[in-house]
């Protein structure tokens, strides 16, 4: 509360504490306690990729059965296989998902 309150009030207000906060630096350096984390960082980490669901994998498998790997446009056009209403982007996407889960192509990674 402020100090005007107070005064009105007819109350001290009463001093605020200073609060001093000591902060320790670290003496030793986290990589000499715990050498396994050396050894995890120097792995390469590759990103987890989604899988495709049985039913995704199914209407893949139709779609390129159907019209081939490039044709998206046509894929995204035709509502009775691709129910999903996916478009050109994500049918893209999902055919390379299909095609790396079926072993046909390897995924590329950033590295």
């Amino acid at each position: 509360m402020n100090a005007a309150h107070y005064a009105k009030s007819g109350i001290e207000a009463p001093e605020e504490e200073e609060i001093v906060v000591n902060r320790v630096e670290p003496t030793v350096d986290l990589m000499t306690v715990f050498p396994e984390i050396k050894a995890e960082a120097d792995c390469i980490i590759k990103p987890t990729r989604r899988k495709l669901k049985s039913d995704e994998t199914e209407i893949c498998r139709r779609l390129v059965s159907k019209y081939g790997l490039e044709n998206h446009a046509k894929m995204a056009r035709d509502i009775k296989i691709n129910y999903l209403q996916w478009s050109k982007g994500q049918i893209s996407k999902a055919i390379e998902r299909f095609r790396i889960s079926e072993g046909e192509i390897t995924a590329e990674y950033k590295s």
